[in-house]
């Protein structure tokens, strides 16, 4: 399974933003999601996935305008799979993210090739947008450009 270094999942955590399932007998790591806060700054965009605690920083310092979450590395352990728990998790975390950041959109960027993700994503009311519509949505921002060949985007409407 897929795991965050500690330190990373960590600072995720402790800006609300990540939602993990610990289990088992030995109550291991059982699943977890994470958003990432994309941000604008000198009209580049970036994305906590490239550096998040300098992000969160910027973002709380006002050195960044935040554009956008971007809610991705849904991960649960094989076992589990199968079972909605990855889907419970990702609208977790896209509830939290919507209280605390009324107005601000969340999208999920999914491989093309991802069925059981597109599946999870249909199933749980996201709404599957079009190259136009996500133009309209990010203000022609472009913020996407780069992978709506090999990706399907969806995004959460609370």
């Amino acid at each position: 399974m897929y795991q965050l270094e500690p330190n990373i999942l960590k600072a995720y955590l402790d800006h609300g933003l990540a939602c993990v399932v610990i289990g088992g007998i030995d109550e291991h790591l059982v699943g977890f999601v994470k958003a990432d806060p994309i941000v604008k700054q000198n009209d580049l965009f970036l994305s906590a996935a490239d550096n998040p605690k300098l992000i969160f920083h910027q973002i709380a310092n006002g050195e960044a305008a935040l554009v956008a979450f971007e809610v991705g590395s849904r991960v649960v352990a094989p076992p589990y799979q199968g079972k909605g728990l990855g889907t419970q998790l990702k609208q977790l975390i896209a509830e939290s993210i919507a209280s605390q950041f009324p107005g601000i959109p969340i999208f999920s960027v999914v491989a093309s090739d991802n069925k059981p993700s597109i599946k999870s994503n249909m199933n749980a009311g996201w709404m599957y947008m079009t190259e136009e519509e996500l133009k309209n949505q990010t203000d022609g921002l472009g913020i996407f450009d780069d992978w709506t060949q090999q990706s399907v985007i969806f995004q959460y409407i609370p």
